[in-house]
């Protein structure tokens, strides 16, 4: 599993956590389909999060936390601490099955954090790192569909990108004033 996959994985479980109910059927399905082919399919729990607006918002924040969280792990990055990260990915990838192809994703997560130590430590890594302030999304991120071919599927991927690509863009912001 590459960064990005294990940011998105991780950053979901915690956006679901944060939920306050239960999620449409519609997400719900979208979960499970994707619950059923992991890890291949993690890059489809991004768009998945960003097509309901309650997750969206939760997902977003827990992203960039995360992230701010990994960039400080390159940081200072060992071999030791490289194989923890894939160990604890194996782990993430266990429970994230379980959670997506849950009746209900958000309870399910809610009870595996009562148990896990590995869902509590990623919980607390999001609660130091969750302070940073959200900016709403550039003017760049909402040009792209004009210019783009009128694929939808090219347009979807680019604007996928392109908010990732901004997320990342405050967080390296973030990391050079501190």
């Amino acid at each position: 599993m590459n960064a990005l996959d294990s940011i998105t994985l991780r950053a979901i479980l915690t956006a679901l956590q944060q939920m306050d109910g239960s999620l449409p059927l519609e997400v719900q399905d979208q979960l499970h389909s994707v619950g059923k082919a992991l890890p291949e399919n993690i890059s489809r729990l991004h768009i998945i999060a960003k097509s309901y607006i309650p997750l969206s918002q939760k997902y977003r924040i827990a992203r960039i936390a995360l992230q701010t969280g990994f960039a400080d792990h390159l940081r200072f990055t060992a071999p030791e601490v490289d194989n923890l990260i894939a160990e604890q990915d194996v782990e993430v990838i266990k429970i994230a099955a379980k959670v997506l192809n849950a009746p209900d994703s958000v309870y399910e997560v809610k009870e595996l954090t009562k148990k896990s130590k590995l869902l509590n430590q990623i919980l607390r890594q999001f609660q130091q790192y969750k302070e940073i302030p959200l900016r709403e999304p550039s003017t760049r991120a909402k040009l792209a569909p004009e210019s783009l071919p009128k694929m939808a599927s090219t347009s979807k991927a680019m604007q996928a990108f392109l908010d990732t690509f901004e997320e990342w863009a405050d967080v390296y912001c973030k990391l050079a004033e501190s």
